[in-house]
């Protein structure tokens, strides 16, 4: 029996989100990098790990040093990162498979059906519309125990999986070191396309001569100069968009 496909949200920035779900985009967005975190460990503990390798259950062991060694004898960096599982190494948190559901702010509007336990939602991100949705019960109790009350706008953080409208299925999972982005893997970023010159989005103008200046630019602008100079772990994910469909 094949294991079931997991489904959980997957957060972006507006720009990003549209750059997704918009068939206009110029760029469109297929891939996403997540800054590797390891609980207990700092961003420059996590930066010493010189390479990683995968065993065939899909975990990924970090090694120091230029060669991979024996996969039985994991680095004892990665055998100590979480308390439970530590000798199977690290788990990425979206696998190959995956079905994802984009998050966007949204809002529960006055007049839900209640009867029929349908909720009048309204989405403010790429192509603003309201519409009816049928939450889960599970859904539907979290609504009601809002300590923020029943019609306050939600941001994208805390939509619920009911409300999605846009779905994206993982096709691809590695690590890689920030500095050894592609051009083309950049632009696949859904970076903004360029004017003369490519945006730099912490000074919010066009300033750069290269798609991996201005992908770079955006790590900065979501973590910090520091760790954007460290050349962090990212783990990249690749997707294809699926519209609203999550079957």
């Amino acid at each position: 029996m094949s294991k079931p496909r997991k489904s959980a949200p997957l957060g972006m920035t507006e720009a990003n989100f549209c750059a997704i779900v918009d068939p206009r985009s110029p760029n469109p967005k297929t891939e996403t990098r997540r800054l590797l975190t390891l609980k207990g460990r700092t961003q420059e503990e996590v930066n010493e790990i010189t390479s990683f390798c995968q065993d065939g259950d899909g975990n990924w062991i970090g090694h120091f040093g230029n060669t991979f060694g024996d996969l039985t004898e994991l680095a004892e960096f990665t055998k100590t990162a979480y308390p439970k599982g530590c000798d199977k190494g690290i788990k990425s948190k979206y696998q190959i498979g995956d079905r994802c559901y984009l998050t966007e702010p949204t809002q529960n509007l006055a007049g839900a059906d209640y009867t029929n336990k349908k909720l009048h939602i309204q989405y403010f991100w790429h192509s603003p519309e309201s519409k009816w949705v049928t939450p889960t019960e599970q859904d539907l109790i979290k609504i009601n125990n809002r300590k923020t009350g029943l019609y306050s706008k939600q941001n994208a953080r805390f939509m619920l999986k009911s409300f999605a409208r846009y779905w994206v299925e993982i096709v691809d999972v590695k690590l890689e070191r920030l500095f050894d982005i592609t051009a083309e893997a950049a632009i696949s970023e859904g970076i903004k396309p360029p004017v003369g010159y490519y945006w730099d989005y912490v000074n919010q103008k066009y300033n750069f001569n290269t798609a991996i200046q201005s992908y770079f630019s955006e790590i900065e602008m979501l973590h910090g100069e520091k760790i954007a100079q460290s050349n962090p772990w990212l783990w990249v994910y690749k997707f294809k968009f699926l519209g609203n469909n999550n079957e």
